[in-house]
């Protein structure tokens, strides 16, 4: 299982860090410090629980009230997306599991 999260953390850091690369702090700074916390937990996930409480937090970018631009948009899809398929990955395995 190690070497499943060590594979998604590359992923989901490689598009985390694309989100926070395209957000100005001066202008966006909710926004920014989000993902930037984030990109930091992704750094240091451990387990699958850490990893689906990420996910969760994820979840909520849509209620935050945070205005983007149509590519942050885009970079934003693309990593929750990105979420959402590791997330029925790691069901599926929990799923054949019992």
């Amino acid at each position: 299982m190690l070497a499943f999260i060590q594979s998604t953390q590359i992923e989901l850091e490689t598009l985390a860090q694309a989100v926070v690369d395209s957000l100005n702090p001066a202008t966006q700074p909710s926004a920014e410090g989000f993902f930037s916390d984030i990109l930091k937990r992704i750094r240091v996930v451990e387990s699958e629980a850490a990893m689906a409480e990420l996910f969760f937090e994820l979840s909520t970018t849509a209620f935050r009230g945070f205005t983007f631009t149509d590519r942050q948009s885009e970079l934003i899809d693309s990593l929750l997306g990105a979420a959402e398929d590791i997330a029925a990955a790691m069901s599926a395995s929990s799923d054949k599991m019992h």
